[in-house]
């Protein structure tokens, strides 16, 4: 079922007395105004009908529908005749399509020609329901901001980047795209969820599907079914909060990265999510790219998509204050004349040149984040690189009036919008790690370690940024038999999250519940369930190594290989065993799972 946008109507169209009396503010209107009737037809034609149909399917909650034949004035009066007619066929079609509507027809003038002859539908809509998710969708957030005209269908695309964008279709309405390799051009992804042009939330169907669709999600956020339902097995008791045991630390021969970090604590430069986090955006724009867009505009999909990310990532108070200027600096050259290319000095020289722009308008010392953006004209062959730099990554150290800048996000590679990069990027701000991509390792869920199209971080990630409290965590250190509650990760508020295991000082297990809800909008049953992994902080982050940094604990029905194990997860019944522990999921529900942590 989907809603379509209907255009709003020039009130000279509407007359005092229009619609049966009712109390103002109980209902929502919508207006829609057929297709132009061939000469004097007064039969609805196929294309009326479809359009009628639409409209009563895209508005289930309607409850009075309201057809309104239009002369033009001077007209003669036989064309009353005329309209009401057109407009008494419309509500009986209407009223065939949806037999519960309440529907009623007239006749009006107009004094523009536009209009004339033809049929304005208007639905009210109780206030409380007009945006309320249509029956069989789940709730999902909106998609209000300004999306890019060029990732438009027919349009041309990159096509180095295969994943989903956010665009618009053939009608201009919001929809997920990807690029169509073989000609060169956007197409609608049609495997995606469609995207409501009324209310402009992705209509995501309640039941889930079997298998998870293997793509991207921009911006596509389920809210998560926080249910009070809780398990009927027997919870542990004990105490589980010797959380110095589970919290260990970035081994000497591993990881090998100052600015990011697998173990506790992260680094100590690293930026800390706080209240009001502040971020200023310098943007900048050149020769061969020069915009009369406002940067606020194009950069709204991120600000909504990194701001909503972290603060419902995040189990204690966080907030971020954006600062983005009106307008475009001018760097007064092209941008091939930076010769941008990583690694190496040219990214430096072209930040320094950036920040020298804003450097009399703003004082850096008041933000703790700066990004540099250009315009989304710019390709990946011109700014290859979306770099965090910090001090420890390469000691890069901006210097400006106001001291030292020494976290700077450069947002290149960025020709096709990868959202998910975004959020990925300034979680290595934060210290964050990567996962080895030299090592085989198939860890699938988190979007700092896994697949971005499960971006939901994970237990280990979220503790090891101090977003999610201890006491969320259940430290297992003794070798009892225990029984633990998990809620989904994606779940916001303080509920109980995890399992950590510790199996030597550098080495942990790590239990944790996955469900289709939150950034995890794409996983099928098959990806639902706990979800059981290790981290080895002794492993190396880019280099090649037969220790894994981070990979999944799976069951043996699941074939290993590919990079990401996206059927891992355990389901009732089911467990896995690793250095000398075994998980067993006892119960499963909408409330998340129960496991069995048993020492063998």
């Amino acid at each position: 079922m989907k809603r379509v946008l209907v255009g709003l109507v020039s009130l000279s169209v509407l007359l005092v007395g229009f619609v049966p009396a009712q109390a103002a503010g109980e209902y929502v209107a919508r207006q829609k105004t057929l297709s132009d009737a061939i000469g004097s037809a007064i039969a609805l034609n196929t294309k009326q009908k479809a359009e009628i149909k639409q409209v009563v399917d895209a508005n289930p909650y309607a409850e009075k529908f309201i057809c309104t034949g239009i002369r033009l004035e001077g007209q003669p009066l036989r064309m009353n005749i005329v309209v009401r007619k057109r407009a008494k066929a419309a509500c009986e079609y209407a009223k065939q399509l949806n037999p519960a509507l309440s529907t009623w027809f007239q006749n009006k003038p107009t004094k523009a020609p536009s209009y004339n002859g033809r049929v304005l539908l208007t639905l009210k809509i109780p206030k409380d329901l007009a945006d309320a998710v249509p029956k069989g969708y789940v709730e999902t957030e909106a998609i209000d901001w300004k999306i890019n005209p060029d990732y438009k269908v027919g349009k041309p695309c990159n096509t180095g980047f295969g994943w989903q964008v956010l665009g618009l279709n053939s009608s201009n309405q919001p929809a997920f795209v990807k690029c169509d390799f073989r000609r060169g051009i956007f197409q609608v992804d049609t495997k995606m969820a469609k995207i409501d042009p009324v209310t402009k939330k992705p209509l995501v169907p309640e039941a889930v599907p079997s298998k998870t669709l293997f793509g991207y999600s921009p911006n596509l956020y389920i809210v998560p079914q926080i249910v009070e339902t809780t398990p009927v097995t027997t919870l542990s008791a004990g105490s589980f909060n010797d959380y110095a045991q589970c919290k260990i630390a970035e081994h000497p021969d591993g990881a090998g990265r100052p600015d990011k970090s697998f173990g506790f604590p992260l680094p100590e430069s690293r930026l800390d999510l706080k209240e009001d986090f502040k971020i200023l955006v310098v943007p900048v724009q050149f020769t061969d790219h020069k915009t009369s867009s406002k940067p606020a505009d194009d950069m709204a999909d991120v600000v909504s998509a990194l701001t909503n990310f972290y603060v419902r990532t995040s189990s204690v108070p966080i907030s971020f204050d954006w600062t983005i200027p009106r307008s475009y600096y001018q760097m007064g050259k092209t941008i091939d004349s930076f010769k941008l290319s990583f690694p190496g000095k040219s990214y430096e020289r072209y930040i320094e040149a950036a920040l020298a722009l804003a450097d009399d308008e703003y004082d850096f010392s008041n933000y703790d984040a700066v990004f540099v953006e250009e315009p989304r004209s710019v390709t990946n062959k011109e700014h290859p690189a979306f770099i965090p730099m910090v001090r420890e990554n390469g000691g890069t150290r901006i210097d400006t009036n106001d001291g030292l800048v020494e976290s700077v996000l450069v947002t290149g590679n960025d020709q096709s919008r990868d959202i998910a990069n975004w959020i990925h990027e300034f979680g290595h701000l934060l210290g964050l790690p990567d996962r080895n991509h030299q090592a085989d390792i198939n860890a699938g869920f988190d979007g700092m370690w896994g697949w971005y199209g499960a971006l939901e971080f994970s237990v280990w990630t979220r503790w090891l940024a101090e977003i999610l409290k201890d006491e969320q965590v259940d430290c297992k250190t003794d070798t009892a038999t225990s029984t633990h509650w998990l809620r989904p990760v994606a779940w916001t508020g303080d509920h109980q999250k995890g399992v950590v295991i510790p199996v030597s000082d550098h080495e942990v297990i790590v239990v944790e519940s996955r469900r289709r809800q939150g950034y995890d909008a794409l996983l099928g049953k098959e990806s639902e369930g706990a979800y059981v992994y290790r981290v080895d902080t002794s492993a190396k982050m880019y280099q090649p190594d037969t220790k894994k940094i981070v990979d999944v604990i799976a069951p043996k029905r699941v074939k290993l290989g590919g990079g990401w194990a996206m059927d891992a997860s355990l389901k009732l019944g089911e467990s896995v065993t690793s250095d000398g522990w075994t998980i067993t999921v006892k119960e499963t529900g909408a409330f998340g799972d129960v496991v069995e942590v048993k020492k063998n």
